[in-house]
């Protein structure tokens, strides 16, 4: 069979393969814990279900939307997150449009901006799809970072002086899969005076994990207080992560006004308009209420596990790893600085060794960090149930140790 060359380019993504792994052990007997899950193990809130279970019945719920959402969702969206960032998006002339899930949201943004050739820059760690979107858009992923020591971000300095006069897009993901922190004031000032600088580049601020800072001041936003960087921006956000709603699939990008109807082009020819069902019943929800009413528990098994986390480094005598996670569901384990892994040396595939070491040997499931941009570090998710994961952190930290 001839495959193409846009095909046999993308990678696996390592992220279902280590979760593969993870449970053919478990289905053989093994005493396996998951701690690579990049979604809640909540339900969604139950007002929203109840929503989609009304909606259900409608026959306007099982018919084709818009290819860019409902009108009156896009409109409720564009003034959610106006309010939520302090943004004047309406007054901007900024589009929304209603997409399968965010991943997609950033595609269509990439699809629209990328020419052959463009660059599309990262911020390392960055989320393991955005390098493989870039090529499928025909641009030239490069990766700036990361840097280490509780930042897990390249200094604003650095994102300039990674810049060439080919880049196009700017890709920032804060709160930040998979080092859980989100960027502050500080940083995002320093960003923008790069950015300032570009007239010419394009961000695209992938804000999904936005509602879910749970330590510390709220993640800050570079087009805060300044219109001229706001109008060459893309927004992204979605349900998944806010909501418990990762398999809804709905997610939305909000854009200058000709970049969204670009954006909307481009989906209409490809997947047209996403769930009618999921869309209907967002109509109806309050966001203001049900977003924090729901995160309000999850925040705390957040900030309860990444307690856990701590102790059982600073038992193990490893509390110099330690970084405090602020946002998002993720912490990412610098194994290069562990008695076990130390010396290993480098090589792209180093977090694949260490991740499958710490599986077999501690019955662990984590995420490379390769794939993420970070190749001396493994990531661990911090959704479990807080017994089981206080106990797999005993057995990593103590394996990590040299002890176990």
């Amino acid at each position: 069979m001839r495959l193409s060359a846009r095909a046999l380019g993308v990678s696996e993504s390592l992220t279902l393969a280590a979760n593969a792994k993870a449970e053919r052990l478990a289905r053989e007997g093994r005493r396996i814990d998951n701690l690579t899950a990049g979604q809640l193990p909540f339900p969604p809130p139950p007002e929203f279900a109840d929503l989609l279970r009304e909606e259900a019945g409608s026959p306007e719920s099982h018919r084709y939307s818009p290819a860019a959402g409902f009108p009156e969702l896009r409109g409720k969206l564009l003034d959610h997150a106006a309010r939520v960032r302090g943004a004047p998006l309406r007054e901007e002339g900024f589009g929304c449009v209603v997409t399968a899930g965010a991943k997609q949201a950033v595609f269509n943004a990439l699809a629209a901006l990328v020419d052959p050739g463009d660059e599309v820059l990262l911020l390392a760690p960055h989320w393991l799809s955005y390098p493989e979107m870039a090529r499928l858009c025909g641009g030239v992923p490069r990766v700036a970072g990361p840097s280490a020591g509780g930042s897990w971000a390249p200094a604003p300095e650095a994102v300039g002086e990674a810049m060439t006069d080919r880049t196009r897009v700017l890709v920032v993901n804060s709160p930040n899969n998979p080092a859980g922190v989100h960027h502050g004031a500080g940083w995002m000032d320093g960003l923008a005076r790069v950015l300032d600088g570009r007239p010419g580049v394009w961000i695209v601020s992938d804000e999904i994990y936005l509602h879910l800072s749970f330590a510390g001041p709220a993640p800050a936003r570079f087009y805060q207080g300044r219109p001229g960087l706001l109008r060459r921006t893309v927004i992204v956000d979605g349900v998944s992560k806010c909501l418990g709603a990762t398999g809804l699939r709905l997610g939305w990008a909000l854009a200058p006004g000709a970049l969204a109807e670009a954006m909307a082009r481009i989906q209409g020819q490809t997947t047209s308009g996403p769930s009618s069902l999921v869309q209907r019943a967002l109509m109806r929800l309050d966001l203001d209420e049900s977003v924090p009413r729901y995160l309000g528990p999850v925040k705390e098994r957040l900030r309860e596990n990444a307690a856990a986390l701590r102790g059982a480094l600073e038992e193990s005598g490893l509390g110099s790893l330690w970084y405090e996670p602020a946002s998002a569901f993720y912490w990412l384990l610098d194994f290069d600085r562990t008695p076990r892994f130390g010396g290993l040396g480098g090589g792209a595939d180093r977090s694949l060794a260490v991740a499958d070491a710490l599986l077999e040997e501690c019955g662990a499931a984590v995420v490379p960090g390769a794939p993420f941009g970070a190749p001396g570090a493994v990531r661990i998710s911090l959704v479990a149930g807080r017994d089981a994961f206080r106990e797999a952190c005993g057995r990593i930290a103590a394996f990590l140790a040299g002890r176990g």
